[in-house]
């Protein structure tokens, strides 16, 4: 707490909120503070007294903050989000966040700005630090499983289309999930052991259907599209984007085109990119959780070893293919939790075995975990053994956060799922004077 105290005093609020953060991800220590904070009035008006210092830059006792944390965890990030308009508009001039190191470890500090985070059952709960820090999220820039956290912000034409979009009377995202039923199908190489992708064939017919659903999700204003995994090879790719190049869509605003195995060096990985409306690449997700075992045969290439994070007006998104998002295995399992994001996009390739996996998983973000908004797009693994014709649930769904349940599964050629964008309440500070922001570290 004497480092807290110091912050204060150097007017670093910023990396104030990243220290109590990081001392409060202590289980015992989180206890400890709840167990004294006293009731709800006394907690009240601790925090506006710390609010009301905050803002007069009046530099808070140590006693002070050892009798009541919590309640200066709530003023700083209350007075964060109020006065950072650097943080609160997702940095619209793209620059870099400064990563803070606390006892060793780097930590981003990033807004939350999306009320669907409010809703979820462990952000109102004693014994997460959701529920104290409500504006904000710190992220590590390393998973406790060693996964890298890359984190960039929306910029140029992405970040001013989702930032038009936040500024609507009453914004929404509006999402189409693809799904093919043209008779293409992706081809594979064996090993003896392992696979690996190599084409989808037809592909005149596949890149039919690409510009099809191009022409139906730009008829329906959609604003993001996420195309399954496997469906587009790299072919596909190097003709979407000349199109995009060519003849952008007017309401597009990201794409994200499916994934497939791409060869890197001596390597290949199964990649995702995401691209923007006239075909730029924005990032490149490669897949954590392979497909598959040495019995049945597993996915030929190598394991990524990073998640990324882009920040935008309308909240932070990420993209994870398939396993990466339904996974038991501790590297992915409490990835979302650990990384809390407010948008998650998934290409994905299986059965109905996989979407039930993948409707558990968005279903626990939206309503129980971090209030997260789930895109699944899925496509039939047409190599798997199965008893009878395939049901309709591999077909891919939306699901909100904060939501009980998904939307509608899309329809054997896709479709749009709309998202509402109810924001925060904004905090009203007093009209006490207030020091520059420059002076906000």
């Amino acid at each position: 707490m004497e480092r807290v105290a110091q912050l204060l005093q150097a007017h670093d609020y910023r990396q104030a909120l990243v220290r109590l953060w990081v001392l409060g991800s202590v289980g015992p220590r989180l206890n400890d503070w709840e167990q004294a904070r006293g009731n709800d009035a006394a907690l009240a008006t601790a925090t506006s007294q710390f609010l009301s210092d905050l803002e007069r830059e009046i530099d808070p006792a140590l006693d002070r903050i050892h009798a009541s944390p919590l309640a200066l965890v709530r003023a700083l990030d209350d007075y964060v989000a109020a006065t950072d308009a650097r943080y609160n508009r997702a940095s619209r001039g793209g620059r870099e966040a400064l990563a803070r190191q606390e006892n060793g470890n780097d930590y981003w500090l990033m807004p939350v700005t999306l009320q669907a985070r409010r809703l979820a059952m462990l952000n109102r709960q004693v014994g997460n630090l959701g529920a104290w820090v409500r504006r904000h999220v710190v992220l590590p820039v390393k998973t406790a499983n060693g996964l890298r956290v890359e984190l960039s912000f929306s910029q140029s034409r992405v970040n001013e289309a989702l930032a038009d979009l936040w500024g609507k009377a009453h914004p929404e995202l509006k999402v189409w999930i693809g799904h093919f039923e043209d008779g293409a199908d992706v081809k594979w190489a064996h090993n003896g052991i392992k696979w690996r992708t190599t084409q989808v064939e037809p592909q005149d017919k596949r890149m039919e259907s690409i510009l099809a659903t191009l022409s139906d999700a730009d008829a329906a204003g959609a604003h993001v599209v996420v195309l399954p995994e496997f469906t587009l090879d790299l072919e596909h790719r190097r003709m979407l984007v000349k199109r995009l190049r060519t003849k952008p869509s007017s309401a597009l605003i990201l794409l994200v085109a499916g994934s497939f195995h791409e060869p890197a060096g001596d390597q290949a990985f199964n990649t995702a990119p995401v691209y923007n409306a006239r075909g730029r690449t924005v990032l490149t997700h490669r897949k954590l959780r392979l497909f598959g075992d040495l019995e049945i045969g597993a996915e030929d290439v190598s394991v990524g070893d990073s998640i990324h994070v882009l920040a935008t007006p309308v909240g932070c998104m990420t993209v994870l293919i398939c396993k990466d998002f339904m996974d038991s295995h501790p590297s992915v399992e409490s990835l979302l939790t650990e990384i809390p994001v407010e948008w998650v996009l998934v290409p994905s390739f299986g059965g109905e075995s996989t979407i039930r996996a993948h409707k558990a998983s968005a279903k626990a973000l939206a309503q129980v975990k971090t209030g997260a908004h789930s895109v699944i797009a899925q496509t039939l693994n047409t190599a798997e053994p199965r008893n009878g014709p395939p049901q309709e649930c591999v077909r891919g769904f939306g699901h909100a956060g904060g939501q009980r349940d998904p939307q509608p599964q899309v329809g054997e050629q896709g479709g749009a799922v709309t998202f509402g964008l109810a924001p925060q309440t904004p905090v009203v500070l007093s009209e006490a004077p207030r020091p520059s922001l420059k002076r906000v570290k």
